[in-house]
């Protein structure tokens, strides 16, 4: 059985060497002059060190936990949470592709109330148009374009 300091340490190196292989892509400059692929050149060597050691010390020790049981409904409910929102940002606006998301990832949970979860993805929206769209000028969508007055 896998122990969980097993997977993390597997995890974080292969985390780094996708950023180790795109960011080597970039210009990696020098130290007074730095290139785009400088930093994450750099954090993936760190990240990759890091998963490394943690792989080292429990292959060493060949203790730890267990891994726990996963629950593969409320993982794939999260995952299509984020996959909808991404699709439908742009056609449905922030507050409602937000909206979509919450009730989505709900599906996750064991107890459901439907009025609750739609009242907290309208207020993750319109929070989130707050701080995102009206504070820092990112640009996006709020409302679908058949909305957009509003």
């Amino acid at each position: 059985m896998l122990h969980r300091e097993t997977v993390v340490g597997v995890g974080l190196m292969l985390v780094a060497g996708f950023f180790l292989f795109y960011g080597s892509q970039l210009s990696f400059g020098t130290g007074a002059r730095m290139g785009p692929g400088f930093m994450p050149v750099i954090a993936a060597a760190i990240l990759g060190v890091l998963g490394a050691v943690i792989l080292i010390q429990n292959l060493i020790a060949r203790q730890g936990d267990k891994l726990p049981h996963v629950n593969w409904w409320a993982l794939a409910m999260v995952v299509l949470g984020i996959a909808a929102f991404a699709a439908l940002l742009k056609p449905l606006g922030l507050v409602l592709a937000s909206t979509v998301l919450i009730i989505i990832a709900d599906l996750a949970s064991d107890g459901r109330n439907w009025l609750r979860t739609i009242a907290s993805g309208l207020f993750l929206g319109f929070v989130s148009a707050l701080i995102f769209v009206k504070g820092i000028g990112l640009q996006m969508p709020l409302w679908p374009w058949f909305m957009a007055g509003f």
